[in-house]
């Protein structure tokens, strides 16, 4: 356990835990004490018996000399590393020196892999608590919560929805463009590859969209253009 001057620790003393805050380090014959400033006011200008539990001795009216062997944690103590090996990053939370979370962010082998958005990924995955499917592209930016519903149809008239594989065509031409994705980015819907074409009232000008897969029937991973499905962590 790392600790600290300035770290707020717990100790145990009396069956209970103590609170304190390390003003001085690598005390004692030994050097393997710290003195500490007491926190619990219950104990604040009193002194040390000798025989508690944490064998702590008393320095003057609100400090103690507590061995580290009694010290149960470090409040405060967050760490997060961000490591790479190969094209995955991993990031990992510790908490008093232990690991309490852990993220990663694997750059596709189609994609051209860039540490500082790769970085940025694995840490925003850190902190997301609750995981949604999505989109995200090859630069790592994310292009809505698959399911999410629009105001778009195809030509059918069946509604289209974020991750919705459609075919393009064009209006004047006939001719067949690739299949692309129905994506939602900063809080605006359109057809990947002609979001210059979509409205925002649902219209879509110089084409015609056919809705070629429903976002429910999609795999992990299945990629349209740079734009790939991420159903799980």
């Amino acid at each position: 356990m790392r600790i600290k001057i300035g770290d707020i620790v717990k100790f145990q003393c009396s069956a209970k835990l103590r609170t304190g805050k390390v003003v001085e380090m690598n005390v004692g014959l030994n050097r393997n004490r710290i003195l500490i400033e007491l926190l619990d006011k219950e104990l604040r200008g009193k002194g040390h018996n000798g025989n508690d539990r944490c064998k702590g001795t008393y320095a003057n009216n609100n400090h103690w000399y507590i061995d580290l062997e009694d010290i149960q944690s470090v409040l405060g103590s967050e760490e997060i590393h961000i490591t790479r090996n190969g094209d995955t990053l991993n990031a990992v939370m510790k908490s008093g020196g232990k690991v309490v979370k852990r993220a990663e962010a694997k750059c596709h082998p189609d994609d051209k892999f860039d540490l500082k958005t790769g970085a940025r990924l694995a840490l925003d995955r850190l902190f997301d608590e609750a995981f949604v499917p999505h989109l995200y592209s090859n630069t790592f930016c994310h292009y809505g919560q698959i399911g999410k519903a629009t105001n778009m149809k195809d030509i059918t008239g069946k509604p289209l929805f974020v991750g919705d594989v459609v075919i393009v065509l064009g209006k004047y031409t006939g001719k067949n463009y690739e299949k692309y994705y129905v994506v939602d980015k900063d809080g605006r819907s359109f057809i990947m590859g002609i979001a210059s074409c979509c409205n925002n009232d649902g219209t879509i000008c110089n084409y015609h969209v056919v809705k070629e897969k429903s976002y429910q029937d999609l795999c992990d991973g299945e990629k349209y253009g740079n734009i790939k499905a991420v159903l799980s962590k």
